[in-house]
């Protein structure tokens, strides 16, 4: 179509129709067809070629290109199931189900039919249009725990979760298993951010706390090395920003954490307290507002203000460098792009999705370069280190398999090698340390 090409496989459609083989078509079309495909993918070559070197991504696309095939070597080895765990987890998850499902008989006698529990909640005095789960943790919010309603949201609550995990990682995983392995499949571009995305299973996105993770193993006689960034995303926004506190923190291995629920309660601050503040500083790289504070920890949405302004006052830098995106985004309608030549365009800005763009403006830089300098440090991991076998990228960290009495030497490199990636492919204004763990699961 962009070369003003032919229709020129009309003419051998009526031969192959129904799956039949290119056997079928006279030699003389055959040819014809053929020699079209080669010239118009050549001319397409060379006109995306001078394309791609006329707006610069000539980089990105060869950086792109070395990612998709090292990922290719990933979707063919897969990751091994520890078969004997799944047979556990699905008795285990089958009847946690159902006795979930004798304890909601007071309700419903079908949890799964939103029928059924749109009457139940009609009859607790609580009309609703949808029971999807924004619904019922809004309900649950908003009921005493030992209330009849509250008891119901919360049962309802939890086998929507047992059931999520059991279909998607138990009866999922067992759908997928070709022997004892799963073969994931990595989209490069599954995501608007840049992030790469996986499915078929989704390994990425394995819950943190689950049982789920115990499920994959190593080779026999191996064992498994992850690596990860720490604090990737803000490490990132203190670099774009070059913000000076954040640097102190940083270079210095503080705890910014720690320093932040000191300026909001004092140096007496609780366990609770820390949470709250890690909230409030993780929050920064995607846009968190003191409303959506105010929901999780059900405090004031003036004392939830009072954490975002103290935090922001510390770190005058970043707010400066939102300011810009914001300014870039919405009012000069320009394209953001990363060091690595990815960009993000946001089309229409309307008063409604305002927010929405605005929480993906400040995003898309930490999240997408973070994402890029994990997958670089990939591609030196399996170039450097041919001794270890990777399984898995997830956002900032890498999975790897090796010999057990190697583990020690491999997480130090690995540790070496994400270190050095960032500070030679993007930044040096503030260290990018990876923590790793060593274990057999």
């Amino acid at each position: 179509e962009l070369l003003g090409a032919p229709a020129y496989d009309l003419e051998i459609k009526q031969y192959v129709s129904g799956g039949q083989s290119f056997a079928n078509i006279p030699r003389h079309l055959l040819y014809k067809y053929n020699a079209y495909d080669v010239a118009l993918t050549h001319e397409l070559f060379e006109h995306y070629t001078h394309r791609l070197a006329a707006e610069g991504l000539r980089g990105l696309h060869d950086f792109l290109v070395g990612i998709a095939n090292d990922l290719m070597l990933l979707e063919l080895d897969g990751i091994k199931v520890d078969m004997d765990y799944l047979d556990e987890l699905t008795d285990s998850y089958l009847e946690e189900l159902v006795e979930t499902e004798e304890d909601l008989k007071a309700w419903v006698e079908n949890p799964r039919s939103p029928k059924q529990v749109k009457e139940a909640l009609w009859k607790l005095n609580h009309s609703v249009e949808s029971t999807n789960e924004e619904t019922l943790k809004n309900i649950q919010d908003k009921t005493e725990t030992d209330t009849n309603v509250n008891r119901f949201v919360s049962l309802m609550l939890r086998h929507r979760r047992e059931q999520k995990l059991y279909g998607t990682y138990v009866k999922g995983i067992r759908n997928r298993l070709i022997e004892d392995r799963v073969y994931p499949t990595f989209l490069l571009h599954g995501t608007v951010t840049g992030r790469l995305a996986c499915r078929n299973p989704n390994l990425q996105n394995v819950p943190r706390e689950s049982k789920i993770r115990r499920l994959f193993v190593p080779e026999k006689e191996s064992i498994f090395v992850q690596a990860d960034y720490g604090q990737a995303e803000l490490r990132v926004v203190t670099c774009l920003a070059q913000d000076t506190y954040l640097q102190g923190v940083f270079s210095e291995h503080r705890d910014l954490h720690s320093e932040v629920a000191t300026k909001f309660f004092g140096p007496g601050f609780s366990k609770d307290q820390r949470v709250r503040a890690k909230a409030v500083v993780f929050g920064l790289t995607y846009g968190r507002e003191a409303y959506s504070l105010s929901k999780e920890f059900k405090i004031s949405v003036a004392e939830a203000q009072r954490y975002v302004d103290t935090f922001f006052e510390a770190i005058p830098q970043v707010v400066a460098w939102r300011e810009s995106i914001k300014e870039r985004v919405l009012h000069k309608s320009e394209t953001l792009e990363t060091p690595f030549g990815r960009r993000r365009r946001f089309w229409l800005i309307t008063h409604e999705n305002q927010k929405d763009v605005l929480n993906e403006a400040y995003g898309f830089m930490p999240q997408s370069i973070a994402s890029d300098l994990t997958l670089l440090s990939m591609m030196r991991i399996r170039e450097e280190m041919p001794y270890v076998k990777i399984r898995l990228p997830v956002h900032d960290s890498i999975l790897v398999e090796c010999d057990p009495d190697w583990a020690e030497e491999v997480a130090f490199q690995m540790e070496a090698i994400m270190e050095d990636t960032a500070a030679k492919e993007f930044d040096t204004f503030v260290p990018f340390p990876a923590d790793t763990e060593i274990g057999p699961s």
